[in-house]
Order: structure tokens, then C-alpha cells, then sequence
């Protein structure tokens, strides 16, 4: 166990959905080398583009994450890194705040051996469910993965509990929410993984990466 790589994104964001009702946010990412195992981190400080375009029909969210990353540092012993993240994804968020998503957290590291594979596909299906613990807003989320495609060394499968706080997006435009925001203002879920703040500026947002190992995925191994 021990920490893994940090990745950070930005998004410059119009204030308002372009055509077709479609969001959309490009910046750069970061990842830097926070993990504290070999096999749980990169060596490397990488940076380089990310783009987000998802669009919000009702209880529905479609949409795609894409980034790709060079290594401008490296460690000592440790090799360049260059990888590409891929992830089209799908949810519905019914009445009662419960979002069903499928998705696919989609790697190629390009400096992979075609022995050991490029690609890392994944199939993932997910529940969330959002409630009240006293006042705070709190989603739980399981869900579990397929790897079809996979690196010789990435696991085949995976399970994972999560869950998460919220705080209110009081000033976010009720149409930039995600679909549980829509229908309500003090439950704030994020179903699409990315919501524009009110105003055109650079938002970022950071999360824990597994890296190479389970391949940024936020499910649990």
C-alpha cells in the first residue's frame, strides 16, 4: 500500500453551452510524482493537454475525457513517460439521486514493448447513490470492472466502495450542474466528472492517479 502519482486538470470553460447544448473544457494536465512505491508511480513530473465534452439531456449524461501526457523530469533510473487517457462514458441519474454509468477508463502508454501491450481497455459499471448523513450530502458509489484489453501487467478485474462529500454549488448556473444538481440545490453530485464553474476562467481539480499499476482508474484495487 502507499501512495500513487497526483494528477491535476484545468479547464477553460465558456459560461454558457455552445450548440447542441454541449459543454466542453480544454486546459492543460499535470501529474506529478507523488507515489511512494516504484510500481505505484511514474518517476516522472509530465505534463501536457486534457479536453472534456459532455452533454446534458435530463437525467442523462454523455460525454468524453481525453489527455495525454510527456514526462519533461525524470527520476534516476526511471524511463520517459507518454501516455494517453481515453474516457467516453455514459450515465443516468434517476429521480431519487441514484446515477447508474458506464464508462471506459481507456491508457496507452506509447513507450510500452508490443510484447507487453499498449492499450489498457476497461469496461466499468457503476451505482451512486446520494444521501443525507445529519446535514452533509454524501454519495456512496460500487462498482466493478472488466479488462478485456489489457498490459501484461495490469489486472484483469477490480471492485471498489467509494464515497464522497459534497458542498453546495450555489453559484453555478442550475444548466451547468450535474443532473442531481438540476433537480435540486443542496445535493450536488458530479455524474459527469466535470462541471463548468459560472464564469470563463481556469478551474482545477485534482485527484489521487494509480498511475500505470490500475491505470487512473477511482476504483479500488
Amino acid at each position: 500500500m502507499g501512495l500513487s502519482d497526483t494528477l491535476q486538470s484545468f479547464f477553460f470553460s465558456p459560461k454558457k453551452p455552445g450548440p447542441f447544448g454541449l459543454i466542453w473544457g480544454l486546459g492543460p494536465v499535470l501529474l506529478y510524482p507523488t507515489g511512494t512505491h516504484p510500481l505505484l508511480g511514474t518517476g516522472t513530473f509530465s505534463i501536457g493537454p486534457t479536453l472534456v465534452v459532455l452533454e446534458q439531456t435530463g437525467p442523462w449524461t454523455i460525454g468524453a475525457l481525453m489527455n495525454q501526457l510527456w514526462s519533461v523530469v525524470t527520476e534516476e533510473h526511471r524511463s520517459s513517460y507518454s501516455a494517453m487517457f481515453i474516457q467516453p462514458f455514459i450515465s443516468y441519474t434517476t429521480k431519487s439521486h441514484t446515477t447508474f454509468t458506464i464508462d471506459t477508463e481507456s491508457t496507452a502508454d506509447w513507450n510500452a514493448s508490443s510484447d507487453d501491450g499498449k492499450w489498457t481497455v476497461p469496461v466499468i459499471f457503476q451505482i451512486s447513490q446520494i444521501l443525507k448523513i445529519g446535514t452533509q450530502p454524501v454519495s456512496i458509489q460500487i462498482g466493478g470492472k472488466y479488462t478485456p484489453t489489457h498490459r501484461a501487467t495490469a489486472p484483469t478485474g477490480a471492485c471498489g466502495l467509494i464515497s464522497h462529500c459534497f458542498t453546495p454549488q450555489a453559484g453555478i448556473p442550475r444548466q451547468l450542474r450535474g443532473p442531481v444538481c438540476q433537480n435540486n440545490d443542496q445535493l450536488c453530485s458530479t455524474p459527469s466528472r466535470f462541471v463548468p464553474t459560472n464564469k470563463s476562467k481556469l478551474k482545477g481539480t485534482k485527484r489521487m492517479d494509480s498511475g500505470m499499476v490500475s491505470d487512473r482508474e477511482s476504483l479500488s484495487r
